[in-house]
């Protein structure tokens, strides 16, 4: 199957099998809106209640799917009941997504997002030391490289939230890829499918192969300078 092709059935699967059937509850007091910051279209689920600026919290979330799927249509019952159970200002990014657009498009969209609150978020009425960084999967690791270029830049994020994030591509003999891959995680995820995200990921896409389960897509010396990285 074309690589184009597989993605569009896995988008097409992932919104009817979830993003078909959104629900929000109105006891949840919370204010939804869409709007543009630094444009990038976010969508942003605020309480209802009065808070005072100083207590006032914001969690920036990035949606998670492989770099190549889900949005904040797909995700708007999670990010609604997380935006709920935290009662914070949560801002759920709509980064743009591989293949259409190439890496590191989305990362430039979350970067974007981000700065802009961190440097400004008095025009917001925000308070820029409350802010958090989170995200599922894919998302949280650009929740992670949005929060490293941040503090190079002189800014601290207030916290790190990171679901089950998606963090390294570099030793994919340990048991969270040898045990989970193989039982079809989430109906989609897969080892056929893990190479047509990573092949849909680099650059030109490159046609990646099963020898990447055996690690050898690592250079010996990237393999002893990153080991002891690895827990």
């Amino acid at each position: 199957m074309n690589l184009f092709t597989r993605v569009d059935l896995i988008r097409n699967l992932h919104y009817f099998s979830i993003g078909l059937f959104q629900k929000r509850h109105p006891e949840c007091r919370l204010k939804v809106y869409d709007r543009k910051i630094a444009n990038v279209s976010v969508r942003i689920y605020e309480p209802e209640e009065s808070i005072d600026y100083e207590k006032k919290t914001v969690m920036i979330y990035f949606h998670g799917g492989g770099f190549l799927l889900g949005s904040i249509e797909t995700y708007d019952q999670a990010t609604y009941l997380l935006a709920n159970l935290t009662r914070t200002i949560l801002i759920a990014v709509e980064y743009r997504l591989a293949p259409e657009h190439r890496f590191p498009s989305g990362l430039e969209d979350c970067l974007s997002v981000s700065r802009e609150l961190f440097k400004n978020g008095k025009n917001y009425q925000i308070n820029s030391n409350r802010i958090i960084m989170s995200g599922d999967s894919a998302g949280g690791n650009l929740a992670l490289v949005v929060s490293h270029s941040l503090i190079n830049d002189g800014y601290k994020p207030y916290l790190l939230s990171l679901l089950y994030p998606s963090l390294q591509f570099f030793d994919f003999t340990l048991p969270s890829y040898r045990m989970y891959l193989k039982q079809n995680i989430l109906g989609v995820l897969n080892e056929n499918n893990l190479l047509s995200m990573v092949s849909l990921l680099s650059k030109n896409h490159i046609q990646i192969t099963e020898d990447i389960f055996l690690n050898s897509h690592v250079s010996i010396d990237d393999k002893k300078k990153l080991y002891p990285f690895i827990d």
